[in-house]
């Protein structure tokens, strides 16, 4: 099991990458407010053979009040206390009743990548304090997940294209159209390797797995620019993307 001190470095690294990929967000709002929630006040969590602690705080924090993230190494999942919401974590995950997030550093991924997971996770937070839903065990109807869900990824797509830089914008609109052939003309596109173009937003892996696993990431996000740019009716763009988000409420 790691020590405190890997456990805080780990989310210092993934902090400092936050950090970075804001630099491009500025034309996004939300991303400003994600972080305000951060500010607020936040708990890094430990798992030990109790279930789990907190290692650090910031000043304002409260544990009945703000949001709590763990740091889920290998090891780790061997806590016999240790909830199943935490132990079951294979990416990313936010959870409602305890307002937490928990981050698996078992993926083989970057830390920006780690980053970008946490982002999209505190959008999910920050949704659970708007809505008066954190710490709370009243459950959204599947059609408000779903939405909410539909608006924290098509902030991602927006955002990698910001971060990736022109190289990657190029890969990501000749994907979204090789997809629009796809579905229009049952053309099936080739997606094995097309995942690479996220190099240029998370950094190269060697992994994989993990490749594999970006392949798939980079199909979804393309998914949504091309609801968005390829049908001229937002209405029908909405629509298309909330079926595919509730038909890949996993993928990510």
């Amino acid at each position: 099991m790691p020590t405190d001190q890997k456990r805080l470095s780990a989310y210092n690294a993934i902090a400092d990458e936050v950090e970075k990929i804001v630099l491009f967000a500025s034309q996004f709002p939300e991303i400003s407010e994600r972080l305000n929630l951060l500010r607020q006040g936040f708990m890094i969590m430990a798992v030990d053979e109790n279930g789990f602690r907190s290692i650090h705080c910031t000043p304002t924090a409260d544990l009945q009040r703000n949001l709590k993230i763990f740091l889920l190494f290998k090891g780790d999942t061997e806590v016999t206390n240790l909830p199943t919401v935490i132990k079951n974590c294979s990416r990313a995950h936010y959870f409602q009743p305890a307002h937490h997030i928990t981050i698996s550093m078992n993926t083989g991924e970057t830390f920006r990548c780690l980053a970008f997971r946490f982002l999209h996770e505190l959008g999910h937070a920050l949704a659970a304090v708007k809505n008066g839903l954190a710490f709370s065990n009243k459950n959204p109807t599947p059609e408000h997940r779903t939405a909410e869900e539909m608006e924290i990824r098509t902030l991602d797509y927006k955002l990698m294209i910001e971060v990736g830089g022109p190289t990657y914008k190029s890969a990501a609109e000749k994907m979204a159209l090789d997809l629009v052939r796809y579905h229009t003309q049952r053309q099936v596109p080739f997606l094995e390797g097309r995942g690479s173009a996220l190099d240029f937003c998370f950094g190269s892996v060697q992994c994989l797995n993990v490749k594999k696993e970006r392949d798939v990431l980079f199909q979804v996000l393309c998914e949504y620019l091309a609801a968005d740019t390829h049908l001229p009716n937002p209405d029908h763009a909405k629509q298309l993307k909330l079926g595919m988000t509730a038909a890949t409420m996993n993928w990510m």
